[in-house]
């Protein structure tokens, strides 16, 4: 096929003919798709076709070469205008409407093949800049991408710490408002990436709210920030019901659905990320194609709250510990508590329920469970507490099951607070170029993106991303000063964007990379 398409308009059938025979189309890598006799059929024809290239007569019956081409000037068409009058008005007027060239009859071979390359030269220039807008859009999605994940895996002490590193990112703007986290898992399949995010956020501006930042988690699954201006939390069960049954007939897959709780507070979206992400434990108990919110399944299942809060706390504090002797003692608390009020059989399993559960998101506090069998083997063992008819079996097997989890966890990934972040920051010293956001290094250090943030903060006093960008600042003066050039300081240090990389150079040190040198030199001599 070739590369560039040309529609010929002329009321006189004997120039059609002869500008088919005129020149070798496929020399040129041109294929005539059409031709018409009349001006107001070939505008309809144009719009209809839209060919790169139309060869017109300006002067025609029912309608002139130059009518036709201000009707169809919304088209990407280059025109190429012939004439038996060398008339420098219709040239003029022609120019100022876009012709590409303008031929006098009888035509010249060679002067046709010269317009139709100047028509050419004009397409590929055009369809250059067009592969590059798309390049530069793609890059900006994959940055925006990393850099809102990354935002949604720390965690912030407050407010300002939030706003602090959401302006060094610079590509991610979060609004006012009121904030609920979706998280989205679909199957492997074989839907584009991009159809899928684009159904995603069609569907949630219908059916959710309009104000939506979203990004990929994964090769098959999607975090959706949902902002509205009052809390949602009256219509939202209704709403995602909705939201959940288009999404499944739009794709023609089965979509599971996680919701976390909604905050009012910046600082507050990464919890809400969190939130969504391990209600999908859940589907262990729902089945997939569901819709699981982590307040309803945990913080409001049925017995829990006879329980004192003291015992909660205490239980809670030590699954933060990671102590698992504190842990067995504090779960057989809770449960021969329960017993001791005679709470039927189906109150104990839901109290046990809510016991593992509540090891298991703790766990999703420091280990990055998702990669590991051990998690899967002992949820799979929650639904076994639903065959146990013995309290004291109860007890048993849920105190069996947290101390597997939680000793298989601290074995296999062997951390000790201290000890892992020198290890992370040496690993950013000697791997500059490549990934290192929060996500994809957290992933290689086998912890959770949020407890690693919380402990490089508590361990450096400063945000991990703060420091991987501190830290490439630093390379970056030296480099600076070893005659390196921007371009190359910004691929060496991971930067695909050389705009970017100055941008944030002169953010961090309120000079951009060329003034720096210069002042740094001239401090030099003197």
């Amino acid at each position: 096929m070739a590369s560039y398409t040309v529609f010929l308009v002329d009321d006189e059938k004997n120039i059609l003919q002869g500008l088919h025979l005129l020149i070798d189309w496929n020399a040129l890598d041109c294929e005539i798709i059409g031709e018409s006799v009349d001006g107001a059929q070939g505008a309809a024809m144009i719009q209809s076709l839209r060919p790169d290239i139309v060869i017109t007569d300006i002067c025609m019956t029912s309608m002139s070469g130059l009518e036709m081409v201000a009707q169809t000037a919304n088209t990407d068409t280059r025109f190429i205008i012939i004439s038996g009058y060398s008339d420098f008005n219709y040239a003029k007027s022609g120019i100022e409407l876009g012709v590409i060239d303008y031929i006098l009859k009888p035509i010249d071979e060679d002067e046709l093949i010269l317009a139709v390359q100047k028509a050419i030269r004009s397409i590929q220039l055009v369809r250059a800049q067009n592969a590059e807008q798309r390049r530069y859009e793609s890059l900006c999605s994959a940055v925006n991408d990393l850099a809102l994940r990354d935002f949604c895996n720390s965690y912030f002490d407050n407010e300002r710490e939030a706003l602090s590193l959401l302006d060094c990112m610079e590509t991610v703007h979060i609004p006012q408002g009121y904030y609920t986290a979706l998280y989205v898992e679909l199957p492997n399949g074989s839907t584009p990436v991009e159809k899928i995010r684009e159904t995603l956020v069609d569907v949630s501006r219908k059916l959710l709210c309009d104000n939506i930042l979203h990004y990929k988690h994964t090769p098959t699954s999607f975090v959706l920030i949902l902002i509205t201006s009052t809390p949602p939390e009256k219509k939202l069960a209704d709403s995602l019901k909705r939201f959940h049954a288009m999404l499944n007939a739009e794709l023609s897959c089965t979509v599971t659905l996680g919701v976390g709780g909604t905050y009012h507070l910046i600082h507050q979206i990464p919890l809400s990320v969190q939130e969504a992400t391990r209600s999908l434990v859940f589907t262990l108990l729902k089945g997939a194609n569901s819709v699981n919110r982590y307040m309803d399944n945990l913080d409001h299942a049925h017995f829990v709250e006879v329980i004192p809060a003291k015992l909660w706390d205490v239980y809670k504090n030590a699954l933060a510990q990671a102590d698992i002797e504190a842990i067995i003692n504090c779960s057989g608390s809770i449960l021969q508590y329960a017993v001791s009020l005679q709470m039927p059989l189906v109150g104990l399993q839901i109290l046990s329920i809510n016991l593992l559960l509540l090891g298991f998101h703790a766990l999703g506090d420091v280990f990055d469970y998702s990669k590991n069998n051990a998690s899967t083997d002992c949820l799979g063992n929650i639904k076994f507490i639903y065959s146990v008819t013995q309290p004291r079996q109860i007890e048993n097997i849920t105190s069996s099951i947290l101390k597997e989890l939680y000793t298989e966890f601290l074995r296999i990934n062997n951390l000790k607070a201290p000890a892992i972040i020198p290890r992370i920051q040496e690993y950013i010293k000697t791997h500059l170029s490549e990934d290192l956001s929060l996500n994809s290094v957290s992933q290689l250090f086998h912890i959770s993106p949020t407890y690693m943030c919380r402990l490089f903060k508590k361990e450096t006093g400063q945000l991990f991303t703060d420091y991987v960008t501190d830290f490439k600042i630093k390379e970056s003066k030296k480099m600076l000063m070893n005659d390196f050039h921007v371009y190359e300081i910004a691929e060496t240090l991971g930067y695909k964007d050389t705009k970017y990389f100055s941008r944030l150079f002169e953010k961090r040190t309120g000079q951009k990379p060329s003034e720096y040198k210069k002042s740094c030199l001239k401090n030099f001599k003197v």
